[in-house]
């Protein structure tokens, strides 16, 4: 088993997908080379993140996405959990161990196909740690921002990372600007998660607040033209 900040809208969706029911796999799916692929830590924390370059049953191989200089170098044996996506933007996870890793290349192998959480909601879009910012709920005029990292995004939450110690269950103004001249979206967010990275820097789950039809519809809107421009980034 396997954005607050309005804007006008040049591309439209018509009809805002739904947010789709997970399914069971019956054969080994397929992990989609359009999207990136995350190694993962014991905490759930995101160790690396790269282009595949080949996957079989024996072993899975992932390079550096174009445009960056390296990977980090990850221990020989370490035990680590893949996270793909297929064509679909179906989550695809993996527990596997750490055969070699360079600056240029991960190989894995031992890989065991692992159940998907069932009662996540929306679909997350793994990105390129996009930088954005953090405010605190209160800071109404956005004078005082705390840097960023967007490691993924839905319609429900999102994962980033910081220096910044926060609270759990903090809740905090979220503005990210998905693609290059798209323009920011801001959203309101509660901190669900927090995990303490090897580097001593902070991983949050974030989950959004219930947004009006037009705010979801903007974010839905992003999230579309960014995962166009990861796919044609990694196919470039």
């Amino acid at each position: 088993m396997l954005r607050n900040f309005f804007r006008p809208r040049s591309q439209l969706v018509e009809d805002p997908p739904a947010d789709p029911d997970r399914r069971c796999y019956s054969s080994t799916p397929i992990i989609s080379r359009d999207l990136p692929v995350e190694i993962l830590g014991e905490n759930g924390s995101t160790l690396l993140t790269g282009k595949l370059s080949s996957f079989n049953l024996a072993c899975i191989a992932i390079e550096r996405i174009p445009d960056t200089f390296t990977l980090p170098a990850l221990p020989v044996g370490k035990e680590v959990t893949v996270r793909g996506y297929d064509k679909d933007l179906e989550p695809v996870h993996f527990t596997a161990r750490v055969r070699e890793s360079t600056v240029l290349r991960c190989q894995l192998e031992d890989l065991r196909l692992v159940p998907v959480d069932p009662n996540r909601s929306a679909v997350r879009l793994p990105l390129f740690d996009t930088k954005a910012e953090l405010y605190a709920a209160g800071d109404l005029q956005m004078n005082s921002p705390i840097e960023c990292q967007v490691k993924n995004i839905s319609t429900t939450g999102a994962c980033v990372t910081s220096e910044y110690c926060y609270e759990p269950n903090s809740t905090l103004r979220l503005r990210v600007e998905l693609v290059k001249g798209g323009g920011p979206i801001s959203l309101h967010c509660q901190i669900v998660r927090v995990a303490v990275l090897e580097d001593n820097t902070f991983e949050y789950g974030l989950i959004f607040a219930q947004m009006n039809q037009r705010k979801y519809h903007e974010l839905v809107v992003d999230i579309k033209m960014a995962r166009e421009a990861i796919q044609k980034k990694l196919n470039s």
